[in-house]
């Protein structure tokens, strides 16, 4: 289940199933309101549920770059036990505001993040669009730098380096991450050099800027994501996967379009 919400139209309840999330994500100082300031600045905020409880939120919003329009994913946090949150939470925002819209259906659209972890940037480059930069294909970088700079202005962000760094990301957010999601041996290869890039020090936002039509770029992705689950779930239960799966299909597109 989701909740699609303006930020200004949060209420008590849903700001406090927020924050328990927000708790439980990341490193929080005594007596401070991080929250505040993305709630502030922030379009909307997609809440997800599990079996009723409060399992990941992801702020967004949208801006315009040269007339492009530009999907702008905030502060996203998760409950520790809950799997593919980020990939849920994007995917959800595709489907409703790009592929449901037939203005931007066939349209340059992008999105730019501020990763400090390598599931953040690994969410936005395994689309397989244009990204700049490219850390893991430096040769597949989008080729358009001025766009990218364009859209740090339109962002407001100031003092990213020529790496594309932004230092001291998280200090001024006022919160920080939790060692889990930073663990340099803990993470796959991919991890890593992200990691490496970013100096191993989560300090360092990554601003990543990737572009792509959504008619023609999103489902070729979704269909190698769903080939990779169904492979997944052949070799964890063998012939008896057919059932399970095709439920929890169901109840996956259900989701996809429910809230309230």
């Amino acid at each position: 289940m989701f909740k699609d919400l303006n930020c200004s139209d949060l209420g008590p309840d849903d700001y406090a199933d927020i924050k328990q999330i927000f708790v439980a994500s990341f490193v929080v100082a005594p007596d401070t309101n991080p929250l505040q300031p993305f709630i502030d600045k922030m379009d909307r905020v997609l809440l997800m549920y599990d079996g009723g409880k409060p399992a990941a939120f992801m702020f967004f919003s949208f801006k315009s770059v040269n007339g492009m329009r530009l999907l702008n994913p905030g502060l996203s946090g998760k409950m520790p036990q809950t799997k593919n949150a980020l990939k849920i939470l994007a995917s959800y925002i595709v489907v409703r505001y790009f592929l449901l819209n037939p203005l931007w259906l066939t349209q340059n659209c992008g999105a730019i993040v501020i990763a400090n972890n390598s599931r953040s940037y690994q969410t936005l480059a395994d689309a397989g669009i244009p990204i700049y930069p490219n850390i893991y294909e430096p040769e597949k970088s989008l080729d358009n730098i001025e766009l990218y700079r364009e859209a740090l202005k339109v962002m407001k962000l100031e003092g990213v380096t020529d790496r594309c760094l932004l230092p001291n990301s998280l200090t001024k957010a006022g919160f920080g991450m939790k060692k889990r999601d930073v663990s340099y041996d803990k993470l796959n290869k991919k991890g890593q050099i992200f990691m490496d890039y970013i100096d191993r020090d989560p300090e360092n936002g990554l601003v990543a800027l990737a572009i792509g039509r959504p008619l023609f770029d999103a489902p070729p992705y979704y269909i190698k994501l769903a080939a990779k689950t169904l492979r997944k779930r052949l070799l964890e239960t063998g012939p008896q996967w057919v059932n399970p799966l095709s439920h929890s299909i169901s109840n996956s597109i259900y989701g996809l379009f429910a809230s309230h």
